[in-house]
């Protein structure tokens, strides 16, 4: 994936993102092959699979979901200030979307919208609904977000103080080892049908 810069009609930097699929068995992008040393754009949400489930089946697919982070603000300029805001924004972008707790615990990214959420309350909403909590959009498949799990622990080695409460582990662990959920949780890495 390559990112070019560009300037809105305000001024504001935007990134543009571009897959060139120089692959020699072939790239997807949501299910639509790319062909060799062509280049589609991406955004966020879209799923790009170097080995689709469709040829080697769901247990050896090999795929990634596009994230963007947005860009962040100026801190405050004393350094403590800055490490703080730093923190703080960091928090925001890394809590589950459905219990606004953070950071999220094993991270699962709802497609094709790209919200993120704690893998228990993902598992817990889907038995009331289809439906993203954020935008209503119908989740298709959920991604482990495994990117957004290795910024968490490293954001947690850094600030332990930060770390969820034992209750709230043991909610979510709970949630995530009922047999009813590890056929859901199935269901969402299969992808809807």
């Amino acid at each position: 994936v390559r990112t070019t810069e560009g300037r809105g009609v305000n001024g504001e930097v935007l990134f543009n993102l571009t897959l060139f699929d120089a692959s020699s068995n072939g790239t997807w992008v949501n299910d639509n092959r790319v062909g060799k040393d062509k280049s589609v754009p991406v955004r966020q949400g879209d799923r790009i699979f170097v080995m689709p489930s469709a040829r080697v089946g769901q247990q050896e697919a090999i795929g990634f979901v596009v994230l963007t982070a947005p860009l962040l603000a100026a801190p405050s300029p004393a350094i403590a200030g800055k490490e703080l805001h730093l923190a703080k924004v960091l928090t925001h972008n890394v809590q589950c979307r459905l219990c606004k707790e953070a950071p999220v615990r094993k991270c699962i990214t709802a497609v094709p919208c790209g919200h993120n959420f704690d893998l228990g309350c993902l598992l817990a909403w889907r038995f009331e609904s289809e439906q993203c909590p954020c935008c209503g959009e119908t989740i298709r498949q959920g991604v482990r977000n495994r990117v957004v799990d290795s910024v968490t622990e490293t954001f947690l080695r850094a600030r332990p103080e930060v770390e969820r409460s034992a209750l709230s582990i043991s909610l979510l662990e709970a949630v995530e080892s009922s047999r009813e959920s590890v056929v859901v949780l199935e269901q969402l890495q299969g992808g809807w049908q």
